[in-house]
């Protein structure tokens, strides 16, 4: 194993800089920080080599950091951040930001999509992917240098950020993580899910928590007082017969009176299901349309709350998302010396809801319910529903001229009878993702009055959010422009892969 890397003027260099830029900057944080990528740098050189040597590597940078503290002409302050280093407990936090788990030590098998991805996504079920019709274990492409260089030139490119109270700022948080891991991850493309703690654990508390103080809290809303009096009146109603009278009896025009009748209507279909077979428990249907039709067709109805459309996905014919075909292709040219390279399929929606041919918000669904971390809903919610709302979103707001931050964007996922939502706003130059609890659908008759309306105040929330964009649309629409608009700022893309190779096992 050798290497021709120069740390102690490395070293030097980061802490000088740091220091440099604001007094008291080189702190051991920050420190860490730039000497993972020092470290990263080398690794990645090295691993290449037949004769490389974890351990040996390990206690190579440990004499480096030794070596620069006693012979690098440091202040006293300086060099007890270096001295820190020395410890065990602060080259063990060094490692786990900087290898692959699998580099760490021993761990069983496991799917993440939060800092743990800079490991191998494999999972209990890795060995049956060749033969399974799912494509979830292949949302996580393992990364190239040259995909590292795109996430370093998109980053370059970022003008408009969030500054925290802190000084730092947001965008340069998430790209110094997103450059340390190994698996395509939404931080590659400036997204910041709330929920899956990829950033908690990497930052301080405060600052963390001044992040999640910005989260859209608008799918939790409170249903307004006259819808919110309809579904108490399923209060103690235990069978479907006494729903159906009782829901039945409320008078409501569906152009005249939408959400009462919308709401009205999702009751009746929902009580029908335990009618048509005597009020026994549901079962799971056996296929994702007829679960999306039967178990939540409110969902689907729901395009009258907010004037929408909305289309499923045909098989037969395809209809990828626009906005994700238009992302993916963005690159593409004619050919000259080469012949122009095939075009990319865009992803696809089980469901989509549309203004025009304007994508507003999408839905993911599938038959099997393993839990909010089983493999399908984790990648689903994780990475292909984010990446489309951020594609949705930044079409609108280039083939309109709105800003980021006045889209919101609203996604699906179901597993079964369980059904979770996410809301995306934005801030600088930063996506943020917001879930709503996991919530579950009735498989008893008896379970209707406690769950459903807790769907169905999702489901009414989701369609309001869907609404509001798509009259923030049609305000930027009725505006004369005669003039091409290029004040809006740069906004990073979603990150594309230039890894063919989707999972560990075609890798081999």
């Amino acid at each position: 194993m050798t290497t021709n890397f120069k740390f102690k003027e490395a070293i030097a260099q980061v802490v000088a800089t740091l220091e440099k830029e604001a007094a008291g900057s080189a702190d051991l944080s920050n420190v860490i920080v730039e000497i993972c990528d020092l470290i990263s740098e080398e690794y990645l050189l090295l691993i290449e080599q037949p004769d490389f040597n974890l351990s040996q590597f390990k206690a190579i940078w440990i004499q480096r950091i030794v070596a620069a503290k006693n012979n690098l002409n440091l202040t006293t302050e300086l060099a007890k951040v270096l001295l820190l280093l020395q410890k065990k407990v602060v080259p063990e936090k060094i490692w786990k930001k900087v290898l692959p788990l699998q580099q760490q030590s021993p761990a069983p098998p496991s799917i993440s999509i939060s800092s743990s991805s800079k490991s191998s996504p494999t999972t209990s079920e890795s060995s049956k992917s060749k033969q399974s019709t799912t494509s979830s274990l292949s949302y996580q492409k393992k990364l190239s240098i040259k995909d590292l260089t795109i996430l370093e030139n998109n980053h370059r490119r970022i003008a408009n950020k969030w500054n925290l109270k802190s000084g730092a700022y947001v965008e340069d948080i998430v790209y110094n993580e997103a450059k340390l891991l190994s698996y395509e991850h939404p931080l590659h493309s400036f997204i910041i899910d709330l929920h899956d703690g990829s950033l908690e654990d990497q930052i301080e508390q405060e600052e963390f928590e001044e992040i999640r103080s910005f989260s859209d809290d608008a799918l939790n809303k409170s249903m307004p007082d006259n819808l919110k009096q309809i579904l108490n009146r399923l209060n103690q109603k235990c069978s479907s017969n006494d729903i159906f009278d009782e829901f039945n009896s409320i008078a409501a025009h569906p152009a005249k009176d939408p959400e009462i009748f919308w709401l009205k209507q999702a009751v009746i279909d929902y009580a029908l299901l335990f009618m048509d077979q005597n009020d026994s428990a549901l079962k799971l249907p056996s296929t994702e349309q007829d679960l999306l039709e039967d178990i939540y067709g409110f969902i689907k109805k729901s395009k009258r709350l907010s004037s929408t459309t909305c289309t499923a996905y045909d098989q037969m014919h395809g209809n990828e998302s626009q906005s994700s075909s238009m992302h993916k292709n963005s690159l593409r040219t004619i050919g000259g010396r080469y012949q122009e390279k095939r075009k990319t399929a865009g992803d696809h929606a089980d469901l989509c809801f549309y203004y025009g041919s304007t994508e507003l918000a999408c839905l993911e669904i599938g038959l099997a319910d393993g839990g909010p971390h089983g493999t399908k809903e984790l990648n689903e919610a994780g990475i292909k529903t984010p990446i489309m709302m951020k594609n949705f979103s930044i079409q609108i707001s280039q083939q309109y001229g709105i800003k980021m931050n006045e889209i919101r964007i609203v996604g699906m996922v179901i597993s079964g009878f369980s059904l979770t939502a996410l809301l995306m706003t934005f801030k600088g130059s930063t996506s943020l993702i917001t879930r709503s609890k996991r919530i579950s659908l009735p498989q008893n008759v008896a379970d209707i009055p406690r769950l459903l309306p807790l769907a169905l105040k999702l489901v009414y929330n989701a369609s309001q959010i869907v609404k509001g964009t798509m009259d923030t649309i049609k305000k930027a629409s009725a505006s004369v422009i005669l003039d091409e608009n290029d004040d809006l700022p740069y906004f990073p893309p979603c990150h594309i892969s230039t890894n063919k190779r989707k999972n560990p096992e075609e890798e081999n």
